[in-house]
């Protein structure tokens, strides 16, 4: 089991430092299903105030396992990461693979890279002991990649902790600067917090479903209390929670509490941490579109003071 370290690298060093000792690469960029990255972004931010990224599932390609990066500012990916420490993105339309990034690049080291929102095709690894001071603390352990053609539009500085990933993205947006910070990340099922903050989530394990072959849709329902006070919430029956899917027009084609009985027993509910709610919708007669799940606690008071919503697709 897992134990509280200071601050969110320090904390990923002590659960998953073995990782070094198995493959002998350190890990930058990890990738395991269920893992949740959160940005807040100062600055140039247009509409980006925040940046959720988790990661999904896999696919197999020529044997090949490529895992899904959902979020990953603005866009869905699929990407491996090589023995050399190189992350490498799948494109499905072009069918080949392209070098996001080359972490097994010596200090001062140049590669060639594709990420998207990148301006000239060109990084340099310019540190592994870079300092990072920022809401997920001070440290002096950074991979540091920076982008030395950019001058005006692009990403120009990234910043990654060993086992926890990206933790500060600096990018150009024609003479401003958009800066992205870690907050929040859940790795390996462990969550690190960087400040306090009461929040709702709703995950769901794929972005899209094929009518053919999808029965199901598996969503997660979070509340999230890392604040010192709980948070109580009065219930009146057995009923927590409940998940509607809305179709593109807004009509409401399942409620997953719809010819269900619930125990006519209220009672008072305190939240402190994390609490998950799985919910499971059938896809049997869903036609393709685009669709919204919208999940929420059935708790007294304000309509829907708890909730939260994706979208996804049905082809």
């Amino acid at each position: 089991m897992c134990r509280a370290a200071s601050g969110i690298a320090s904390l990923a060093s002590v659960c998953f430092g073995m990782v070094t000792l198995l493959y002998g690469q350190t890990e930058y960029f990890p990738l395991a299903q269920g893992d949740i990255w959160i940005y807040a972004c100062n600055g140039s931010c247009g509409s980006q105030g925040t940046v959720t990224v988790l990661i999904g599932p896999t696919m197999s390609v020529k044997g090949v396992t490529y895992t899904q990066l959902q979020g990953w500012f603005g866009g869905n990916y699929w990407v491996r990461e090589d023995s050399d420490g190189h992350v490498w993105a799948y494109d499905t339309n072009l069918q080949q693979e392209a070098l996001w990034y080359a972490f097994g690049t010596s200090s001062g080291g140049a590669y060639s890279e594709s990420i998207p929102s990148g301006c000239c095709g060109q990084a340099t690894l310019q540190s592994t002991h870079s300092a990072y001071q920022g809401p997920a603390g001070n440290y002096d352990s950074a991979l540091e990649i920076n982008y030395p053609g950019v001058s005006t539009t692009g990403i120009a500085r990234e910043l990654f902790l060993p086992y926890a990933g990206l933790v500060s993205r600096t990018a150009l947006t024609g003479g401003s600067v958009a800066k992205y910070d870690l907050i929040y990340s859940k790795l390996n099922g462990v969550t690190f917090l960087s400040r306090p903050e009461l929040s709702m989530g709703l995950a769901l394990d794929h972005p899209v479903y094929a009518s053919a072959t999808s029965a199901a849709l598996t969503a997660r329902l979070s509340i999230l209390n890392s604040t010192s006070d709980p948070v109580s919430l009065t219930f009146s029956t057995t009923q927590r929670y409940d998940l509607e899917i809305l179709d593109d027009k807004g009509k409401p084609v399942y409620q997953w509490s719809k010819g269900r009985a619930f125990g006519q027993v209220g009672s008072t509910v305190s939240f402190q941490n994390e609490t998950d709610y799985v919910i499971t919708v059938p896809l049997a007669g869903v036609a393709p579109g685009n669709y919204v799940a919208h999940g929420w606690l059935t708790a007294a008071g304000p309509s829907l003071a708890y909730s939260a919503s994706a979208s996804f697709q049905v082809k």
